[in-house]
């Protein structure tokens, strides 16, 4: 059990419902209130996780000792009250007020409810790439985003981008030609 597609009209992950499975990404759905104690616990597998802002309760330890987890998009703003202050427990980041992830030319993309987006990751193979998802302002490339590209030889970056992370084209040993924006 990898993945879980969830129904349309689920509003409540019951205690350890998905603990110890071998979960690696998981997109909870719109609709989704309440996710209960330890409901994900022990997903050493789960290296991502979004949680919609629907959801307005989480319980202690609901994503308890999932090791490799490292990403947690909200859609919240903020962490609504009813949320346990120890409902990760995992050492994730924690990114709010997401509308989506999205992969786009093997870029992945974190996009947020005010419109703009921030390069997460690259798992493509192309020789030239424009960062940018059409609605959205790109504004940030995160560290490490392009981190070992080993065909990447030219890429633009839009104007709007405020900040380039540490190691973000580290060990791109072929990128040669990088179209920095005027901002």
């Amino acid at each position: 059990l990898e993945t879980v597609d969830f129904n349309e009209g689920l509003t409540e992950i019951k205690e350890y419902a998905f603990q110890s499975t071998p979960l690696t990404r998981l997109t909870l759905p719109n609709g989704l209130q309440t996710i209960r104690y330890w409901a994900f616990g022990d997903c050493n597998s789960l290296t991502f996780v979004f949680v919609p802002a629907d959801v307005s309760l989480i319980e202690q330890y609901a994503f308890a000792n999932c090791y490799n987890l490292k990403l947690a998009c909200v859609g919240n703003a903020t962490k609504p009250g009813a949320w346990h202050v120890e409902w990760m427990y995992s050492g994730a980041t924690v990114v709010w007020n997401v509308k989506e992830m999205i992969t786009q030319d093997g870029v992945t993309y974190i996009l947020f409810n005010d419109g703009t987006a921030i390069a997460y990751s690259y798992s493509g193979s192309a020789e030239e790439l424009t960062l940018g998802v059409e609605g959205y302002t790109l504004t940030e490339i995160i560290a490490n985003a392009f981190y070992d590209c080993n065909t990447l030889k030219k890429i633009v970056i839009p104007e709007g981008v405020e900040v380039i992370g540490e190691g973000a084209f580290a060990s791109c040993d072929l990128l040669s030609d990088v179209s920095l924006p005027s901002t």
